[in-house]
């Protein structure tokens, strides 16, 4: 039996996070996929990990306009996790 009961999103506090309009990552790619009216919004998507990508393009295919993508990780760890890539095509997709 696997139960999957939800997930929830680690959002690390940072200057400006309580504004109206600041959402994580993840939280915003569901509020996307539910809905949530983003056609024509101005985005930008910072954070860490590969779900920023992912983010991005789910708000790229509602209509938002992704003004940047911002990688908080270094360059070197970023370049690392894409040379792994190739082990798993469906991911690189």
């Amino acid at each position: 039996m696997v139960m999957a009961t939800g997930a929830r999103e680690l959002l690390l506090p940072f200057p400006g996070w309580t504004l109206p309009g600041v959402t994580g990552a993840g939280g915003m790619q569901a509020l996307a996929k539910q809905g949530w009216p983003v056609d024509g919004k101005r985005v930008v998507v910072a954070g860490s990990g590969p779900l920023l990508l992912a983010a991005a393009a789910t708000l790229r295919r509602h209509g938002a306009h992704v003004l940047g993508i911002y990688e908080q990780a270094p360059a070197a760890a970023v370049t690392a996790f894409a040379m792994r890539l190739w082990r798993w095509p469906a991911r690189a997709a």
